[in-house]
């Protein structure tokens, strides 16, 4: 770059919350916390090659070899929807759901902020309306 006559400053950044365009909350915090520990516990005992999951409150490591399938890639596992878990943090997200669709000047000032087409928005968007919606469960 200094050959081409560009000053320019490289910074490392740890990018992660900015993806999943929210703050991180006290549970973000115990949770890798948790996952930390019981990954260096596993290393520690002399072993390698897992990834630390939770499962019912336990941690487990779960060996790369018993999850890689046949192409080489890890194989994954749909979401319980109906999920305690789920239903919170489905209830805390911040995104488009179908009411943002159903006005066509609220979805051009969508697709303005985006940079977009309004119908580039749409085509690009609007398949995530189709989530299953949060349940609300009585309390008690």
């Amino acid at each position: 770059m200094r050959e081409r006559g560009l000053d320019v400053t490289i910074v490392n950044k740890d990018i992660g919350y900015e993806l999943r365009c929210a703050d991180p909350i006290p549970y973000d915090c115990e949770y890798t916390q948790d996952l930390g520990y019981a990954a260096v516990r596993y290393l520690l005992d002399d072993n390698s090659g897992a990834i630390v999951t939770v499962d019912k409150g336990s941690l487990i490591p779960i060996k790369f070899e018993d999850i890689i399938n046949s192409e080489g890639r890890i194989s994954t596992r749909e979401a319980d929807v109906d999920s305690d878990s789920y239903q919170v943090a489905r209830k805390y997200m911040i995104r488009l759901e179908k009411s943002d669709f159903e006005e066509l000047k609220n979805v051009a000032r969508l697709a303005l902020i985006g940079n977009m087409k309004t119908e580039e928005f749409i085509d690009k968007f609007k398949y995530l309306t189709n989530d299953p919606p949060v349940k609300n469960k009585p309390a008690g």
